[in-house]
């Protein structure tokens, strides 16, 4: 794969004199922490020690969660508050906080106090090459995305097009270019998805992360549906149809008729139902008539399972109606399987008949 141009060249050409003054005080710095604080961007908050949240995502220590939904008893605005761990003037580690205090430490502390967010920002995606590998690589690029009315596209882009990045790094500047609801991001996840030249993995990214940025508009998703056909690969595929989930509009009936598509392969006609009905947009009717028009065994007991996935009524129903009346005693069987894990009357009222049956 061609390379595009170093992340490093470019930030540090793009760095001005203030990021390089950072720089320069922190390789001046003694061996032990290095603190620094600056304004966070709108949306931003945390518990005040490792919990940061911003749009559809979260982050701890330990875990990240994108597309979804959470909550935090304690998740309020502040600045960012950023502890560098410094040894023989490089930098070995760097924690980020969204308010709180300063976490206790018996090392040697320099504080730098309050610097331009701007400026920090640009010395944050400047460490990224010397610490990618690090531990913490899931937070790395926290303070320098979060950094108030930073210029972050640019920045991230390179990092998301170079190939001389790890992996990870790539993938998690991917995903803050669809967590930032930006249109100029959109664009950039837009040419990395069409690039044929680009890895599958990274383009299977892009997808899942154009989706799941949150509040993504209606046509970006009709995007990506026009778009399905012309990928190549089953993964490109996947993703799209994993993405459909996140699609309060539109998505679900096109999901549902992608199931029933007899010319699509049976593995993706098959994640198309399992997520439409991971959809709660989705009726279960639709879901019902996926089963009813499905000629593919496979299909049909997989359509079970998705409807034993519901909580509805109508879902509960449906199963019965299996159960006592389906010409294929093969799926009446999968019917009476999923619906005994049920807590209902009428499912032992069934079972009970059969047995005196």
């Amino acid at each position: 794969m061609r390379r595009f141009i170093s992340v490093g060249l470019a930030l540090l050409a793009a760095a001005p004199l203030t990021a390089q003054s950072i720089a320069s005080r922190v390789s001046q710095a003694a061996d032990g922490i290095v603190r620094v604080q600056l304004d966070s961007r709108a949306g931003v908050c945390g518990d005040g020690r490792d919990v940061i949240g911003y749009r559809q995502a979260l982050f701890a220590r330990n875990f990240q969660s994108i597309g979804g939904r959470w909550s935090v008893e304690r998740c309020v605005p502040g600045p960012l508050r950023v502890t560098l761990t410094v040894a023989h003037g490089q930098v070995t580690e760097v924690r980020t906080q969204v308010g709180g205090a300063w976490p206790a430490t018996g090392a040697r502390v320099t504080d730098f106090g309050v610097v331009p967010p701007v400026e920090a920002s640009a010395y944050f995606f400047s460490l990224v090459p010397q610490l990618e590998r690090s531990t913490g690589r899931d937070r790395l690029l926290l303070p320098a995305v979060l950094a108030d009315e930073a210029p972050v596209i640019q920045p991230l882009q390179a990092i998301a097009r170079d190939d001389a990045r790890a992996h990870t790094t790539r993938q998690h500047a991917i995903q803050w270019l669809g967590l930032l609801g930006d249109t100029s991001a959109r664009r950039v996840l837009h040419a990395i998805i069409e690039d044929d030249r680009e890895a599958i993995r990274i383009r299977t990214h892009a997808i899942f992360s154009l989706a799941h940025g949150g509040d993504t508009p209606e046509s970006e998703f009709a995007y990506l549906r026009t778009l399905y056909p012309r990928l190549a690969g089953l993964d490109l595929k996947e993703s799209v149809i994993q993405g459909m989930h996140q699609d309060e509009g539109a998505g679900g009936r096109w999901l549902i008729e992608l199931a029933l598509d007899a010319g699509e392969p049976l593995r993706l006609r098959k994640s198309a139902l399992f997520w439409a009905g991971q959809r709660d947009a989705t009726p279960t009717a639709e879901l019902v008539r996926a089963y009813r028009e499905a000629r593919e065994r496979s299909l049909r007991e997989h359509g079970i399972f998705v409807l034993s996935q519901r909580k509805d009524e109508t879902a509960t129903a449906a199963l019965l109606r299996i159960a006592r009346e389906d010409n294929d005693t093969e799926m009446r069987g999968k019917a009476l399987f999923w619906l005994a894990q049920k807590d209902d009357p009428r499912v032992r009222k069934l079972i009970a008949d059969l047995v005196l049956r």
